[in-house]
């Protein structure tokens, strides 16, 4: 399939009907027991059958992302209805049709018999086959989720005169006056805090229902269980461990330098949360001016990268498939929906006109080239959104922030702005590290624990910050409140159990992408788009060789990668 057949409306199909969307179980169903009575005993009979439900299932996972994108958009009565009716029909019947579907591969006399590329096939089969169901407790995880992700996004506060959000009111720390930044940083933390009650009793009841999960699954405890149920094959909460301890003997003192260069040049004796994000060129960075321009940009951007990466971007703006402004009743944060029929992704996002837009956009664009590269794997195993690993999804992103650095010039004119923009990334993703070690290491510590109580929690945290952000530089002085329920504004601890850790595995990936980039050129792209078309064929450790980088995060390792990140950085500052 070339490159321009993967950017139409809908994929071309080899063994269903085209006019087959998926908005309707009953057809899917039937074909499904169809095509079971059809398929033969051998392994290519298997393999054909996978294809067939593939085309199946990527058609009804894509008209229910497509959903789920404008429930994500408009949080409105309108669209809670659409969500819900959607998951009673269709959404609900397909997954528990799913699991009987691998049970029937698992079965199958040619199951055993595929050949050996086919190995990791196997490995995600028996995995999702052994999985105990809890529909139960599924069902009520799925409606908590929803109803804090329906608040989360509608919380506005007064300030200065406007009813703003909090996302909005976040763009502020980018400003270079330091009153105006560390009042909306206090402003952000105290309306959290504030709403701590609610905030806390109903994480309690998800950590409740999880561990209810876990239990049932037959797990000691719900970290056991969430790393089983995120497939980690290749490594161990042990080895979590000893990424957070890394992180502080080899990026923290790289981190000490930054902050202490960062007091330097922003003339203050001591670095409070607040003065993080501020560009230090003394002006915030301006990448546009309406919004509409953002994206045009970043599609020339893309295109100079790679030219089927921007004509992937245009496609997916001309259907409407970008909705990156700000507004009420929308999601916090930003996300990138697989739209694996349509060949590309739903990119959502909450700019609000600062150089932070310009890294989301690529980042939530990097995952949308991502969903172009595997919509062509007929395997839906190797695709799907459930068992796909997010150490996989988070390189594509993370790697496509540092891909397009040079290219900055569609953004900004004067070199010195290119130049800041570069340090701010670099400098950024520096800082993530601590940050992923320290939602982790909370993450760890909450379901080992569950007897702990909830002001024992908010102060491991409060520890935790220390530990990663108050050893290099960062004073918390008269913060305490605010310091111990920063972990509220995480939303992946709400929404997404154990799904962090990925994000520091993948930065670390992205950094050596950024490296091969610097000593090997244009060949670093062609790696990094062998990879994005792996999919998730292949274990981790095989994914990233082929993306030209090592599974890797020991001591050594992230002190090898600091040390070309600060040379780099040395030679990026204006």
């Amino acid at each position: 399939m070339t490159r321009e057949k993967a950017i139409v409306p809908v994929k071309p199909r080899k063994h269903i009907d085209q006019a087959i969307r998926g908005n309707s179980w009953g057809p899917v169903k039937k074909a499904i027991r169809h095509y079971e009575k059809e398929a033969g005993t051998s392994a290519n009979d298997l393999l054909t059958f996978i294809e067939r439900y593939t085309e199946l299932y990527d058609a009804v996972e894509t008209s229910t992302m497509i959903k789920a994108a404008a429930f994500l958009n408009d949080q409105s009565v309108g669209n809670i209805l659409k969500v819900a009716g959607r998951a009673i029909k269709v959404t609900l019947p397909a997954y528990f049709e799913r699991k009987k579907v691998y049970k029937f591969i698992a079965n199958h006399p040619g199951f055993k018999e595929l050949p050996a590329e086919h190995e990791h096939l196997q490995r995600l089969v028996k995995k999702e086959v052994e999985e105990k169901s809890d529909h139960l407790h599924a069902a009520a995880e799925y409606l908590r989720v929803l109803t804090y992700t329906m608040k989360s996004g509608k919380i506005r506060v007064n300030f200065e005169g406007k009813k703003v959000s909090l996302p909005r009111l976040r763009g502020n720390l980018w400003e270079p006056d330091r009153g105006l930044r560390e009042r909306s940083w206090r402003l952000i933390f105290d309306t959290i805090a504030e709403k701590e009650a609610w905030f806390t009793k109903t994480f309690d009841k998800l950590r409740s229902n999880r561990e209810k999960q876990a239990r049932k699954a037959g797990f000691e405890n719900c970290r056991d269980y969430f790393h089983h149920k995120r497939g980690r094959f290749d490594y161990t909460p042990q080895d979590c461990f000893k990424f957070h301890d890394a992180v502080e003997a080899s990026v923290l003192p790289f981190i000490k330098e930054l902050n202490k260069a960062r007091c330097d040049e922003l003339g203050i004796d001591v670095l409070r949360p607040w003065d993080r994000y501020v560009n230090l060129g003394g002006h915030p960075l301006k990448p546009y001016q309406a919004p509409g321009e953002l994206v045009e940009k970043m599609i020339r951007v893309f295109g100079k990268v790679r030219p089927e990466y921007g004509a992937t971007l245009q496609f997916m703006h001309d259907h409407g498939f970008i909705d990156h402004e700000n507004r009420r009743g929308k999601v916090p944060g930003a996300m990138c929906t697989p739209l694996i029929d349509y060949q590309c992704g739903f990119i959502t996002a909450n700019t609000v006109g600062t150089h932070d837009d310009v890294c989301t956009l690529a980042h939530e664009g990097g995952h949308a080239m991502h969903d172009a590269a595997i919509s062509s794997i007929p395997i839906g195993m190797y695709h799907e959104l459930m068992p796909f690993p997010m150490e996989a999804a988070e390189v594509a992103s993370m790697a496509m922030e540092f891909l397009v650095l040079d290219e900055l010039g569609e953004f900004y004119k004067d070199p010195g702005d290119i130049a800041l923009a570069r340090a701010y990334l670099i400098e950024d993703a520096v800082r993530l590290l601590p940050w992923v070690s320290t939602v982790d290491a909370f993450q760890q510590w909450i379901y080992t624990m569950p007897e702990h109580t909830a002001p024992e929690r908010d102060a491991f945290f409060g520890s935790l910050v220390d530990r990663f952000e108050g050893a290099a530089g960062i004073d918390y002085s008269g913060l305490e409140k605010q310091k111990r329920v920063m972990w509220i504004r995480q939303p992946h601890v709400y929404q997404s159990p154990f799904y962090y850790i990925e994000y520091g595995i993948a930065q670390l990936a992205a950094f050596g992408i950024y490296k091969n980039l610097r000593s090997k050129g244009r060949t670093a792209i062609d790696m990094y788009d062998a990879f994005l078309h792996a999919g998730n064929s292949k274990p981790l450790p095989e994914l990233y060789r082929i993306a030209g980088v090592n599974f890797d995060f020991s001591r050594e390792y992230m002190a090898e990668i600091m040390a070309f990140l600060r040379a780099d950085l040395a030679t990026t500052r204006p």
